[in-house]
């Protein structure tokens, strides 16, 4: 008996290995209707596929916890980093830099979906808690904060009668409109990650009671969804197949970030040895997203690149991450504040740019060569600041309330 269940557990990985392989062929060939199903149930299949491995083939193995640590000053400073690459996504476009954005910044949602994943498995092996009470503080973090800063956007739109260019709702305010704003994410440009990644943090207490082989095969399987659907629709569209495609895009990142700190003692010796070259390989991928004739060949989907590259960004930076072992002021305030910096940041995106044309065309000498550079850097970095002065004071104006509204 025990040996037909491991059987069916391995049947069903081969399932999901097989649905990924074969929506690779398929998704040159069938319509949009035949994609919707491919990628659908693939990423079911993912879910239910890892769940029959652990719970019929491998029963008797439970996860290994790593032992408790203090706090992960590394990882930390790690999100510092992600948010400043979120926001540099967004300020790139404004100031005219949107090569820049394409090669180094677009995609770096990947980072903050790693460090999310990395964290629910660190502090589940801190300390014990139950499912309702992991859904009740994300709730309580993520959604509301989430909510009140949408609710308060399309407040805002509606007293102006029209929405600007970045609010992607229809220009109408009826009740249905609105609650599809507020489902999808669509109050501002970058908020349709929290709807998002509310799904994933929906079936993290599943992910935490995986083994270890079938976590890696659940990562694997995701890793081999991304390669054959590298789209990202979703964020202009209410397609249903645009929603598939962005997970078995990007789910692939939170499933390593559990399996990272899982293994990390086990891999990050690897990864010294490997950073260097990581980093070459995805600055290498950088200037061929800059500059797609650069090889004369379009060797593979944009978006499966920028994926390629984020993933070697995040080897580099897992690898450097001893380096950060004690509390930089900067960082650990970035860090702090980065949800808040996430829900805030877009809503000055159109006036920096503003004023980053209205500098230029005043100084016509500040237009060209290493003076354009050192304004564009002066600007992204004031912006950043700025933000997280804000960050600030909205924290001191809510009080010990802030996390509910700003989420932080």
């Amino acid at each position: 008996m025990d040996i037909s269940l491991k059987g069916l557990g391995r049947a069903c990985a081969a399932a999901v290995l097989a649905i990924g392989l074969g929506g690779a062929v398929c998704w040159r060939t069938g319509g949009s209707c035949g994609r919707a199903a491919l990628a659908a149930g693939g990423t079911l299949a993912l879910f239910g596929g890892v769940w029959l491995v652990e719970r019929l083939g491998r029963s008797p193995e439970r996860p290994h916890h790593p032992p408790p640590q203090n706090f992960d000053w590394g990882i930390h400073a790690f999100r510092a980093f992600a948010i400043v690459c979120v926001m540099m996504a967004h300020v790139s476009g404004a100031i005219g830099r949107q090569g820049l954005h394409d090669a180094l910044f677009w995609g770096s949602t990947v980072f903050f979906l790693f460090i999310s994943g990395y964290l629910c498995q660190h502090i589940a092996s801190r300390r014990a808690q139950t499912a309702w009470d992991y859904w009740r503080k994300k709730a309580s973090n993520v959604l509301l904060p989430y909510l009140f800063c949408s609710a308060a956007t399309v407040a805002l739109m509606a007293c102006e009668s029209r929405p600007q260019w970045w609010f992607l709702a229809p220009e109408g305010f009826s009740a249905g409109e609105i609650a599809a704003t507020l489902l999808l994410g669509r109050a501002w440009i970058a908020y349709w990650y929290i709807p998002f990644v509310s799904l994933l943090f929906a079936v993290s207490p599943l992910l935490l009671r995986l083994g270890d082989r079938a976590l890696a095969v659940a990562t694997v399987s995701a890793g081999l969804l991304a390669v054959a659907f590298p789209e990202r629709g979703f964020l202009f569209s209410l397609d249903w197949p645009n929603v598939f495609h962005l997970y078995s895009w990007l789910t692939v990142s939170y499933l390593a970030g559990f399996l990272y700190c899982r293994k990390r003692t086990a891999l990050e010796p690897w990864l010294r040895r490997c950073a260097w070259p990581l980093f070459a390989f995805g600055c290498a991928i950088g200037l061929w997203i800059a500059y797609p004739g650069l090889l004369g060949l379009r060797l593979v989907e944009t978006p499966l690149a920028v994926n390629l590259q984020k993933w070697c960004f995040t080897g580099a930076l897992l690898a450097a991450l001893p380096f950060f072992r004690r509390r930089i002021a900067l960082l650990d305030a970035l860090a702090n504040a980065s949800f808040t910096l996430f829900f805030i940041h877009c809503a000055f995106i159109d006036t920096l740019g503003a004023w980053h044309r209205g500098l230029l065309e005043a100084l016509p000498l500040l237009q060209g060569g290493l003076q354009r550079v050192a304004v564009d850097a002066a600007f992204s970095a004031a912006f950043v600041l700025a933000m997280l002065g804000l960050a600030r004071l909205l924290k001191c104006a809510f009080g010990r309330h802030s996390r509910l509204f700003i989420g932080s």
